[in-house]
């Protein structure tokens, strides 16, 4: 289960590419994910040195968005990404 402190970093088998929607496509030896925009920007933020709760709280800042959700959105995402072996715990 992902914690607000949890510090997360992306995997290193991953092969990042623009989608042409805005998303990225995600590609590792097992398989291909997609991730739309606003996915987009939480995966962005995911890099080895902020919690999942400071995620949480500058991208509600920046996006104008409740906390709360922002951080449902988040830890949702992160544990999904977590699952896949997209991201993993620093």
């Amino acid at each position: 289960m992902i914690a607000l402190d949890d510090v997360l970093v992306r995997s290193l088998d991953v092969t990042v590419r623009r989608w042409e929607d805005g998303g990225l496509l995600l590609e590792t030896y097992i398989g291909r994910y997609t991730l739309n925009p606003d996915a987009r920007m939480i995966w962005h933020e995911i890099n080895g040195r902020a919690s999942v709760g400071a995620v949480a709280a500058r991208l509600s800042a920046s996006e104008a968005v409740d906390l709360s959700a922002m951080t449902q959105a988040v830890t949702d995402l992160c544990q999904r990404l977590l699952d896949l072996r997209l991201i993993e715990r620093v």
